[in-house]
């Protein structure tokens, strides 16, 4: 992994500003979706299935998951057990930065 290593992309200029208008519709989509699940949600109301025309069109169910309370976790185990337990992983985050800010 390097640290601040920049490359020039003047020539990416137009790709970059395509994806950040393809990120703003995807984000505008994103509300509007909500805001229909929303209305839609409210109809069903306890309902787990809605239908159009007799056919099944929507499905919302319950669904029950269980968690491993991490903040627990580490005030049961000592710290050797931790890091017995802990798994560190790298990743990439992109990101594109708006211009005039650094």
């Amino acid at each position: 992994m390097t640290d601040e290593n920049p490359i020039a992309l003047d020539d990416l200029a137009t790709a970059v500003t395509a994806y950040e208008q393809a990120d703003l519709r995807e984000k505008q989509a994103a509300a509007e979706k909500q805001e229909w699940r929303a209305v839609i949600e409210d109809a069903m109301a306890d309902h787990t299935v809605g239908t159009i025309g007799g056919v099944e069109a929507v499905r919302w169910t319950y669904v029950t998951s269980s968690r491993v309370d991490t903040r627990k976790v580490k005030s049961l185990l000592t710290s050797e057990q931790l890091d017995q337990v802990t798994t560190v992983t790298e990743s990439r985050r992109f990101t594109i930065t708006p211009r005039g800010q650094q």
